[in-house]
């Protein structure tokens, strides 16, 4: 494999992986590992998402016959939530997160088990973002006060959550009275500041 990235990038071709989450016979550590393998690959770009089991396919009557068991839905958010940071610390673009849904896959009785969601993406961003959040409250010791998050305009969605999901939970784990949402125009996407006490912290998507 190294030595095909190799010889691509040297005739100025743009490399990209793809990886899958749950394939059969895989476990955490050996998706771990095959991250580190292909973040030293340095490949441009990557897709990632987690491996869905399909009518009429060989995987599909292991899961029928019992020897294969899909990823649940937070099991694989989190596993693709820890290739996301992952890739963003070393820099590679990941260009997909989740099964891009074509005109079979939403015929009834296509998708036969596995984790999908057509915004999975956006799934495992709300994730990470109340990671974010929930560090910087701990770490801080906010509690039974008001704090105002800031952010990108394009991070809000995935701030806030499938219906305000990440705001609740955040108020009711940390008993805050009130957050406010800030939206910056300038900031970066992927990142997260929050003011508290008259201090203001800012942490990094990649980071956490």
């Amino acid at each position: 494999m190294s030595a095909a990235m190799g010889m691509l990038k040297e005739r100025g071709f743009k490399t990209g992986i793809h990886l899958m989450a749950g394939l059969p016979g895989d476990s955490q550590s050996g998706f771990e590992y095959t991250i580190g393998e292909t973040i030293a690959l340095k490949p441009d770009m990557v897709r990632i998402h987690p491996t869905i089991v399909l009518e009429d396919t060989g995987l599909a009557e292991l899961f029928l016959n019992g020897t294969y068991q899909p990823l649940s839905m937070p099991r694989a958010i989190e596993m693709c939530k820890y290739a996301l940071r992952k890739f963003g610390e070393a820099g590679i673009a990941v260009i997909r997160v989740g099964l891009q849904t074509t005109r079979e896959m939403e015929t009834a009785g296509s998708i036969v088990a596995g984790p999908y969601h057509p915004a999975f993406r956006s799934l495992v961003e709300e994730s990470m973002f109340f990671d974010m959040a929930s560090a910087m409250l701990t770490d801080r010791k906010i509690g039974g006060q008001e704090v105002i998050f800031s952010l990108s305009p394009k991070d809000v969605s995935c701030f806030l959550g499938r219906k305000n999901k990440n705001m609740q939970t955040l108020k009711e784990t940390f008993d805050l009275t009130k957050i406010d949402v800030s939206v910056d125009p300038v900031q970066e996407r992927g990142t997260l500041a929050m003011i508290a006490d008259g201090r203001k912290s800012i942490a990094e998507r990649s980071r956490h």
